[in-house]
């Protein structure tokens, strides 16, 4: 489970991984694209996603958008660990 903050045109890119995954919206508001097809999200939309589904979040906004994921079984996917190595080599 985590919190993530994407700001004003970031977004979480396009990938897919084997675990089940939530995405809560805590504030803001985006583009879900799931399996190549776009649904807009705001505060308190949630997302289902099935283990190998393709998906990306996009922020459309002028301000943050906050969310929170989970996955089931628990684990960290492939491209949350190259952002944080890319974080720790900036510091």
């Amino acid at each position: 489970m985590g919190y993530v903050t994407i700001y004003p045109g970031g977004e979480v890119p396009a990938h897919a991984h084997g675990q089940e995954e939530v995405y809560f919206i805590i504030s803001g508001h985006g583009t879900m694209e799931l399996g190549g097809e776009q649904t807009p999200v705001k505060a308190g939309s949630y997302v289902a996603i099935r283990p190998g589904q393709e998906h990306c979040l996009r922020n459309t906004a002028e301000e943050d958008l906050v969310m929170v994921f989970c996955y089931a079984p628990k684990g960290i996917v492939d491209h949350w660990e190259q952002e944080l190595q890319s974080a720790e080599r900036e510091r």
